[in-house]
């Protein structure tokens, strides 16, 4: 499948557009900082030395087949998050996106701690943006049966740095292993070195609302595929 590519705007410090075969990807500007990542018993100092973009929502099955020409999703809907992907399909999504990139950017999943601190957005509650869960995710509140399935994206309020569905809908896919966190301060942490399983973050359809935390984490094999699992780009420079 021929794929063109273009990145109508990208400064650092602003947001960007991406359109790949006449579809828009608004990735939303994340800066560089320092936060205290994890739960109250796992928590440690991170600090991330450069910003990057991040997509403003779940990759969704539009965006998808945009790349691949493919759909693979349970529950089908152009604007729902695509899913039941695994880490190797992200990274072959990524490896189609990249072979067009421009010089000097790189697209991939964000690591798990880029993906904490876009997802606090400064906060340091259990939930970022408002700090309401209600207010920002899709999850199974009520452990209703019927209602057990993905949305459209970008239908609850986004968080600080205009990024939604950080909270439920989808499980997210990133980049690192799924290891323990270090005690001491990290800058730029890309996670265990021989782990078996990936991160994933965020939470789903199918979760309590303990499990949407900003500080909640999984991991699953990365040939894992489910209705529960998808995927959020980061986009950088080098």
């Amino acid at each position: 499948m021929e794929i063109s590519l273009q990145i109508q705007k990208k400064k650092a410090g602003e947001n960007a557009l991406v359109v790949a075969n006449g579809v828009a990807f608004p990735f939303c500007w994340i800066p560089p900082g320092e936060f205290m990542m994890g739960s109250p018993r796992t928590k440690h100092k991170v600090v991330l030395t450069d910003g990057f973009w991040l997509l403003a929502t779940q990759v969704t099955q539009k965006q998808w087949f945009s790349v691949t020409g493919e759909s693979p999703s349970h529950f089908q809907g152009e604007n729902r998050p695509v899913e039941s992907v695994s880490w190797f399909d992200c990274q072959e999504y990524v490896k189609r996106l990249n072979a067009l990139a421009p010089q000097g950017t790189r697209f991939c999943l964000p690591t798990e701690a880029e993906w904490e601190y876009a997802c606090r957005a400064g906060t340091t509650g259990d939930y970022g943006g408002t700090g309401d869960v209600d207010e920002m995710g899709w999850y199974n509140k009520d452990w209703d049966w019927e209602s057990m399935h993905t949305r459209d994206v970008a239908q609850k309020k986004p968080n600080a740095w205009g990024l939604y569905d950080m909270h439920g809908n989808v499980d997210e896919w990133c980049e690192d292993r799924f290891g323990r966190y270090p005690k001491e301060t990290v800058v730029n942490p890309t996670g265990s070195l021989k782990a078996p399983n990936r991160t994933t973050r965020g939470g789903s359809f199918i979760c309590g609302e303990n499990n949407l935390r900003s500080f909640a984490r999984s991991g699953a094999r990365p040939d894992f595929r489910a209705e529960i699992v998808g995927l959020r780009l980061a986009m950088k420079s080098f």
